[in-house]
Parts: C-alpha cells; sequence; structure tokens
C-alpha cells in the first residue's frame, strides 16, 4: 500500500546536445604554440689565473727557488685580495699585508719571511672557487652472483 502512494519524477537536468565530432576534433589555431622551455644562463666559474699563477709562485718560493717576474705575480694576486679583503676585511686583511711585504723583499733582494707564506697562501686559496664534487664511483661487488647479476642488466 505503502509503495503504490508514491510517486516517483524524474529528475530535471542540463543534457547537452550532441556534439558533431567530426567537424570540431582537431581544427583549433596552433600557430604561434609551442612547447615551454626553460633556459638558465649558468656563469661558468672563474678560474682566476693570476691567484693560481700567485700560488705557483709561492710554491716555488718555499722550495727556495726565485722565480722571474715573482714580484709582479704576487702584486696581481695582491689586487684580488684587496677586492676580498674590501668584502671580509677580518678575514684577508692581514694576508694582504704579508703578500706585500713578501713582494717588496723579492723587489729588493731580501729574504723571504718564510713565516708568512703559510697565511699568503690559505688566504689565496680560499680566494679560489670550491672543487666541483664529482659522484663516487659505485664499488665492485663482491660476490660472484651479484656481479653476474650485474652483467647480465648491462646487456
Amino acid at each position: 500500500m505503502q509503495q503504490q502512494t508514491r510517486a516517483y519524477v524524474k529528475k530535471a537536468g542540463f543534457t547537452p546536445p550532441p556534439m558533431p565530432e567530426a567537424t570540431t576534433r582537431l581544427t583549433g589555431d596552433l600557430a604561434g604554440t609551442a612547447a615551454p622551455q626553460l633556459r638558465r644562463q649558468v656563469a661558468a666559474p672563474p678560474r682566476q689565473p693570476v691567484v693560481r699563477a700567485a700560488l705557483g709562485v709561492l710554491t716555488q718560493l718555499r722550495e727556495q727557488h726565485r722565480p722571474t717576474g715573482a714580484a709582479t705575480t704576487l702584486d696581481q694576486a695582491g689586487q684580488e685580495l684587496a677586492r676580498a679583503a674590501l668584502q671580509q676585511p677580518g678575514r684577508y686583511l692581514s694576508a694582504l699585508r704579508e703578500l706585500r711585504r713578501l713582494s717588496t723583499a723579492l723587489r729588493t733582494g731580501q729574504p723571504v719571511p718564510e713565516a708568512a707564506l703559510p697565511g699568503i697562501e690559505r688566504a689565496l686559496t680560499e680566494l679560489l672557487p670550491p672543487a666541483p664534487v664529482t659522484p663516487p664511483h659505485p664499488q665492485a661487488p663482491s660476490n660472484r652472483l651479484a656481479r653476474r647479476y650485474l652483467q647480465e642488466l648491462s646487456r
């Protein structure tokens, strides 16, 4: 009795008309569209040949050799060190002072102050960019089964 008294009404909603697929599919204008490209200009790391040459001169001075043009090379490296000392004076000023003393000692023919060389080397080495990180080489597998497995994978 109860079932017969219920009235069922169909839902009213929007049903779009069927789209004519043949006339609208793949007919859009693609002019001016392209896949996005991400381009980034990465600056090359500074090589600083003057600093590297000065480190070579310091190595030769440590070995008791007096290379020709050592004073001018050290003066050029002193300019780089002075630029860095403007940014971080507490870190580079003492090394810059010792570098200038070393340069004048080389020009006047005085003995090289050996005690100043490590501090100058440390400061110049800090000016160089860090070495690029290389991933470690994977270790060779220790047992025969693992080696055979990797050989089969690489075929």
